[in-house]
């Protein structure tokens, strides 16, 4: 068997077994540790990884972020070496590995001849997944109401990276099979992909309607000569936000468009500083961290390592003295800030910058530029709403739509292409 028709395979692997274990362990086998298949997911994946290398015009710049992030966490980690110990940083660097290394091992696939083998696998992954969170949604709506139980597969907690993944997979989907000619009778023939948003409805996501928004705006091509199709996409929009703001108000006692879409909502979600507040919001504890510790500390931050620990093996002291900053409701820009600091943050980000800027100029993928900026959309969310970028079975989708929007072909390339 061909070695990128293993790695192929080892990825599908990957996606199939982070998709459920949290579900498992909280509603089949309860209190079952899946520590381990986490560890060995990751490991997996770095393996997967390093055969990956290969040094490329497109994959140089990344393996030179890659190499100067990680020189950077070493340095992170000698100023804090006092209270931060290896084993604690090397359990960090697990939850790095996805993002670093899902865009390494998906440009070597879409280089390979075996490319067509696992776009068919993992187009099929994807159906199967989403249509799965429809009952397991719904079990878990009616078992404990809406909320962050409404996680589907993934579990407790994960109801917004459920809806991320969600939106952007279904997006993936429908624009494989949309014709910018019969844009309206394509969209028809697949309106089924909608069934699959059925999870957002009930899961008490606030961020939903934002995405419904973006979904269907990005289905056309912008330009005055689709003024029409416009006309059509707002005619769509308009009548599904009533029926999504009746269906919200009915699971969750709360009105997007009489108490979400407010000033003093969007205040008090992101920046309420309240006494009775049961979790510090979001940009509070970016405020806080910044005006609570010194320079070295903003700069680098306090070494990776910092949010594992708690199951298998124990919290870092500083986890453990700032337990109330950490926990709760977190933006990947506080996750990033607190371990490599605003310098670290901003090498993170270039890393995803840089597989944007590789985009190839004969681009030839359908709704390319759509896709990205959707992906441009999310990254942008994330980094002030949640940190679903620590996910390995998120990242791996993400990344993967990613790089299947900047990659030149939209099949496998020959044997004899390879040669060249």
């Amino acid at each position: 068997m061909y070695p990128n028709k293993l790695k192929a395979i080892a990825i599908l692997f990957l996606f199939v077994f982070s998709s459920f274990p949290n579900f498992l362990k909280e509603e089949v086998i309860v209190g079952l540790n899946i520590s381990y298949l986490n560890v060995f997911l990751d490991i997996l994946l770095l393996i997967v990884g390093l055969s990956s290398m290969k040094v490329t015009k497109q994959s140089k710049p990344l393996l030179f972020i890659i190499s100067l992030f990680f020189i950077l966490s070493i340095f992170s980690f000698l100023l804090n070496k006092h209270e931060l110990s290896l084993v604690y940083f090397l359990n960090g660097l697990r939850e790095f590995i996805p993002y670093f290394f899902f865009p390494i091992i998906f440009i070597d696939l879409f280089r390979s001849i075996h490319l067509s083998f696992f776009v068919k696998y993992f187009d099929f992954f994807i159906h199967v997944f989403l249509a799965i969170q429809i009952p397991i949604a719904i079990f878990q709506f009616i078992k404990y109401g809406a909320g962050d139980h409404v996680g589907g597969t993934l579990g407790y907690g994960y109801s917004g990276v459920l809806t991320f993944t969600i939106f952007f997979a279904s997006f993936y989907l429908i624009t494989k099979s949309l014709k910018q000619k019969y844009l309206l009778s394509s969209f028809v023939k697949n309106l089924y992909l909608l069934l699959y948003w059925i999870p957002v409805f009930i899961n008490e996501t606030k961020i939903a309607f934002v995405f419904i928004i973006i979904f269907f705006l990005l289905l056309i091509r912008f330009s005055l000569r689709n003024s029409w199709k416009y006309i059509i996409i707002f005619s769509i929009i308009l009548p599904l936000f009533f029926v999504f703001n009746a269906v919200y108000e009915d699971t969750t006692d709360q009105s997007y468009s009489n108490e979400i879409l407010t000033f003093e909502y969007f205040e008090k979600h992101f920046n309420d500083d309240s006494d009775n507040y049961s979790d510090i919001p979001r940009f509070q504890k970016l405020v806080i961290y910044l005006n609570r510790f010194d320079l070295n500390d903003i700069l680098f931050g306090k070494g990776i390592g910092q949010f594992k620990g708690g199951s298998t093996i124990s919290l870092t002291p500083f986890a453990t003295q700032y337990q109330w900053l950490l926990n709760g409701s977190r933006p990947m820009s506080f996750f990033l800030l607190v371990q490599i600091g605003i310098i670290g943050g901003i090498v993170f980000i270039l890393y995803w910058l840089a597989i944007i800027v590789g985009n190839p100029k004969n681009n030839k993928v359908k709704y390319s530029k759509n896709i990205i900026l959707f992906n441009i959309i999310i990254y942008i969310i994330i980094m002030f709403y949640n940190d679903s970028l620590r996910s390995l079975f998120f990242t791996g989708i993400f990344m993967y739509i990613l790089i299947y929007a900047i990659s030149s072909r939209g099949k496998a390339i020959s044997k004899k292409e390879l040669i060249k």
